[in-house]
């Protein structure tokens, strides 16, 4: 059972999972060593001495497992450094997630980011991929000559981590918050046409009907002049 042991660790990268097989078995070697002492079993020398042998293996085993193991949450951090700017990073992205260990790191990473809601998951993900201008060139099937990003592998890494994340979220309602997020994402602040909103609006926040505010439509009413600011 030992020798099965020591090779499926030599065969495999070390996890979490197999270190805690190994915490387990050093525990069972423990309480079988203990209960022999404490019997007094003079027979049994060669088997203790045996026992003995093999927690001094599995505690090698232990410490050359730790100093192995991943750092999950650390390394997914750097991933996604900061949000992506172009379609050409998007694609280096796209290209990277035909590799399974990459693909498994960035689904650990997309889990850690959050939201409460379908809609805040989807909106927190989507702004922490890509910038708002990067959005703005995509809509979900690729309608109006955007990019359809419906057919990306991305999209279903994004839709497998809200799922898991978000109780009560379904594919359909997940597609929905993705398409209203890229719909809006020119128009919102930081977005390619967020300016000419801004520019446009005065202090209210209302869209002036002139392009000078002070503008003055005089009608006249049987000869009385009546003015109208708008």
């Amino acid at each position: 059972m030992f020798l099965q042991i020591q090779k499926m660790m030599n065969q495999h990268q070390k996890s979490t999972a197999e270190i805690l097989l190994i915490s387990m078995l050093l525990t069972l070697v423990d309480l079988v060593l203990m209960t022999m002492v404490i019997s007094g079993i003079d027979d049994l020398k060669g088997g203790v001495k045996s026992l003995l042998d093999c927690q001094t293996e599995l505690t090698k085993m232990m410490a050359k497992a730790l100093m192995q193991v991943p750092k999950d949450e650390d390394d997914n951090l750097s991933i996604i450094e900061k949000p992506m700017e172009s379609i050409e990073e998007l694609n280096s992205l796209e290209n990277s997630l035909g590799d399974k260990e990459f693909r498994k790191s960035l689904s650990r990473f997309l889990r850690t980011i959050g939201g409460s809601t379908t809609g805040d998951a989807v909106r927190i993900i989507l702004k922490r991929i890509g910038t708002l201008w990067l959005w703005s060139k995509y809509s979900y099937k690729g309608r109006m000559g955007k990019i359809a990003i419906c057919r990306l592998r991305l999209c279903t890494m994004i839709h497998g981590a809200v799922l898991k994340t978000v109780k009560g979220s379904t594919t359909k309602i997940i597609e929905k918050e993705i398409s209203e997020f890229l719909k809006h994402a020119p128009y919102q602040r930081g977005g390619p046409k967020s300016k000419v909103l801004s520019d446009t609006s005065t202090d209210s926040g209302t869209m002036p009907l002139f392009s000078d505010d002070s503008q003055i439509l005089r009608m006249s009413f049987k000869g009385s002049p009546v003015g109208f600011t708008i």
